[in-house]
């Protein structure tokens, strides 16, 4: 009976503290809640599914990974250097050449609030900061690396040589400019070859060998000191002439000169000078006995040129008023020999 009542007593007990526990398990169940309405929820880092950079897909990374994954698969292939190849000659460029930079930190937060503002699908394109004056600069010195420089043909001459320096032909490196948007275009992309091929275009001379040759293939020298006339056929001598030159107060004028008149049995303008004394002013016709141009004449300077003469005793010395003159059987042979346009040099 005893223990019965104790039984009873104590359920009693428990029977009455239950509001106060019913209350208090309300009042815990109630702060967390309660604490949820005061505390920021937590960020989300995460980029919207879809969005690519530079046709890298980082949807779906948090902004901690997209930037390793970039700069994995964007960053470093895209810094990657760059060759350039023309006519077996290869030239670098690096990145830091060109002042080449890209910055992931702002494609990341461009990209996250794209992802957050357009949706999935989102593409962000990757166009880094590179200085383009040093783009040409590089160009530039692949340019003098391939080049060659064009040389025409030169004519050279002494008094008992002729020959030419031959042409050669050059290159130089085709359209620089787009050569230069290349290269920039090869360091925007990380999935573009680090090769590129180049070619050139030839660069002919101003003068042609072939063309020099021609325009000299007959050349005439003369020397007064040997008092001798050399002509020359395609760069090959072909004959020695003994002239009369100038009196030492009517030299024969030196230089370079050209043939621009021919005559057969030339009539003569006799000069008003003190030694053509009646003479002077007269014109002495062809053939006469009195004109002193016999044969031929071949005029090559005002008032000079090549002529035969009677006085044959006179050639090999400096008996003339600057005219050379020759053997009429030598000075008809250089006649049918001597085109108009002739190159004629004369020197000591």
């Amino acid at each position: 009976m005893w223990q019965m009542n104790r039984v009873i007593e104590h359920r009693g007990f428990l029977r009455s503290l239950l509001p106060f526990a019913i209350v208090a398990s309300l009042a815990i169940a109630a702060a967390p809640a309660q604490a949820g309405l005061n505390a920021d929820p937590p960020a989300d880092n995460t980029i919207a599914a879809g969005v690519r950079v530079g046709g890298v897909a980082i949807g779906g990374l948090t902004r901690e990974v997209a930037r390793t994954t970039l700069y994995k698969k964007l960053y470093l292939p895209m810094r990657a250097p760059v060759r350039v190849r023309s006519v077996g000659r290869v030239r670098y460029v690096y990145a830091a050449d060109l002042g080449w930079d890209l910055d992931l930190d702002a494609l990341i937060a461009k990209a996250y609030l794209a992802g957050r503002s357009l949706g999935a699908l989102t593409q962000i394109k990757a166009k880094p900061k590179i200085d383009l004056s040093s783009v040409r600069e590089f160009v530039g010195r692949v340019a003098v690396a391939v080049r060659i420089r064009t040389r025409s043909a030169k004519f050279h001459y002494t008094v008992k040589r002729v020959w030419i320096t031959p042409h050669r032909s050059g290159r130089r490196l085709a359209d620089q400019g787009a050569l230069a948007t290349t290269v920039v275009a090869r360091f925007s992309s990380a999935r573009a070859s680090r090769l590129i091929f180049w070619g050139t275009d030839p660069v002919g001379p101003a003068r042609r060998t072939v063309d020099v040759r021609q325009a000299n293939k007959v050349f005439i020298t003369v020397s007064k000191s040997e008092r001798r006339v050399r002509l020359f056929r395609w760069l090959h001598l072909v004959k020695r002439y003994r002239v009369a030159i100038g009196q030492p107060g009517y030299p024969t004028p030196e230089g370079l000169f050209h043939v621009y008149s021919k005559q057969v049995d030339p009539a003569w303008s006799v000069p008003r000078e003190s030694w053509a004394g009646d003479l002077g002013g007269k014109t002495i016709p062809g053939g006469s006995f009195d004109n002193p141009l016999k044969a031929r004449w071949i005029g090559f300077a005002p008032g000079v040129g090549f002529h035969g003469t009677a006085d044959g005793g006179s050639i090999g010395s400096a008996a003339s008023h600057g005219c050379l003159r020759m053997w009429i059987d030598d000075v008809k042979d250089l006649y049918r020999r001597v085109p108009i346009g002739t190159p004629v040099y004369v020197t000591s």
